[in-house]
This record gives structure tokens, C-alpha cells and sequence, in this order.
């Protein structure tokens, strides 16, 4: 025994954190930790794009109905109403959490029915023109 602790548990927990530490290395880079959508914790997040003179409310309801279709679908979806913080600044938060998709939400996705996106795996951006917004 080493200081009262058996030896199964010593490599069982240096083992576990060996684990962490390969995820980690695998599947970080440059800009953060980009995780595989099954193991992430947050699949995608719903970030609010406005503007000083835009209909803020609307946006927001859009968000909120985002991301409730797609809770309803089974995928772990979350949206940012922080307001003290820049859309920037949280996807900058969210990227270095780890979240594999990003939609971004403004008054001209508002307009035209359709959501920007930007997909951490492939560090790309999409915009795909969604049916969800009934706003």
C-alpha cells in the first residue's frame, strides 16, 4: 500500500486521467477544445445577434423557439441571453467550452427566415434557411 491507499485505486485514477488528458490533446487545438458531438455536454448553442435598433424581443422568441425545436429533436441545445456580454466574447466562451455547432441569430436571419451558423469540426460557416422561425 502506498500512504493507505490500495493500489487499484492508485492506477484506476491515473488512469482515468490519462484518459481525459488523450481527449483533451485529440480533439483540442489552437482555438480551444472542440469535442465530438456525442461526448459534448452542449451540442449546440444559440447565440443572439442584436443590433441597437432592432426588434431585440423577436430575436430572442426566434432563439428560444431554436431551441426548443431542437430539444424536442433529442439534441442538447442551450442558448446565451447573457446581455453583458459581446456576441464575440461568447463565441469565443463557447468555442473554448468545446461546442462542436454555433447559431447565430441576428435581425436579418430574423428577416429572411434563416440562421447563420459556424461548425467547430469543420471551421466552416453554413447558413441554412430553417423553417423554425415562425416569428
Amino acid at each position: 500500500m502506498h500512504w493507505g491507499i490500495p493500489p487499484h485505486h492508485i492506477a484506476f485514477k491515473s488512469f482515468i486521467f490519462l484518459q481525459i488528458g488523450v481527449m483533451v490533446m485529440v480533439h483540442g487545438d489552437d482555438k480551444g477544445l472542440v469535442l465530438p458531438p456525442k461526448v459534448a455536454s452542449v451540442q449546440v448553442i444559440v447565440i443572439p445577434v442584436p443590433y441597437k435598433d432592432a426588434d431585440t424581443q423577436g430575436i430572442y422568441d426566434a432563439c428560444s423557439a431554436t431551441v426548443n425545436a431542437l430539444s424536442e429533436a433529442g439534441i442538447r441545445a442551450e442558448s446565451d441571453f447573457r446581455d453583458n456580454y459581446s456576441p464575440g466574447w461568447k463565441y469565443s466562451h463557447w468555442e473554448m467550452k468545446g461546442v462542436p455547432l454555433r447559431i447565430e441569430i441576428g435581425p436579418k436571419d430574423l428577416a429572411n427566415k434563416q440562421v447563420f451558423n459556424f461548425a467547430l469540426l469543420l471551421h466552416q460557416s453554413l447558413i441554412f434557411v430553417i423553417l423554425l422561425l415562425h416569428c
